[in-house]
């Protein structure tokens, strides 16, 4: 397994970290440009390591704040805390074709379980979540397939609520990036219709 989450993600370049703002409500100008004007709904920073996986990375929205630290050996994860509203931990475990992370919160019981699937070349083909009640009932999967990419970077994906039986469809249009081929921004479609605007930032090594 050479798992590389930077080249997964379809990040070029030595990055030491991206930090991802969304925006809410896209219009679009007369020129073809795309703006956002409302407050940001969410900010994710990830950092990587030498070896490009991820090894710190936080999520803050108006209702949450939280984060999450790695512990990695080489190309694979062993372990992660997260702390701030969600406290708990996570093992991971790996087959020739999938990683496996079992998340306990800080009672020690089992929240959810989550399934990575991999191609050939170990990238992200699909994502498998499994939710659990406190007694260990489980409550509800979902699914997500990645179907294509562009100039490495993942643009079109489906996500299934398995209990809702709700599908829907997200598309991601790059609009423009960086020297290093890197986005800088991108429209975020759900079900066809734009939903928000996302902003890159990047610190490289």
């Amino acid at each position: 397994m050479k798992q590389n989450e930077l080249v997964d993600y379809g990040f070029k370049g030595n990055i030491k970290s991206v930090v991802i703002k969304e925006h809410p409500g896209p219009t679009e100008g007369a020129s073809g440009s795309w703006t956002a004007e409302k407050e940001t709904t969410l900010i994710r920073t990830m950092v990587f390591d030498r070896s490009g996986m991820l090894e710190n990375e936080s999520f803050e929205s108006p209702q949450t704040k939280y984060s999450r630290a790695y512990t990695n050996q080489g190309n694979k994860k062993i372990s992660c805390v997260e702390r701030g509203e969600l406290e708990g931990s996570s093992t991971f475990s790996y087959t020739d074709s999938s990683m496996v992370e079992r998340n306990l919160n800080k009672s020690g019981v089992l929240t959810f379980e989550a399934i990575t699937v991999f191609d050939k070349n170990f990238l992200t083909i699909k994502e498998i979540y499994k939710y659990y009640r406190r007694d260990g009932q489980l409550t509800n999967t979902t699914e997500t397939v990645f179907q294509n990419r562009i100039d490495g970077y993942f643009n079109k994906f489906v996500y299934t609520d398995k209990g809702s039986k709700e599908v829907t469809e997200y598309e991601y249009i790059i609009l423009q990036r960086d020297e290093r081929g890197n986005p800088l921004q991108a429209l975020k479609k759900e079900n066809g219709q734009p939903s928000s605007l996302k902003i890159f930032t990047y610190e490289y090594k």
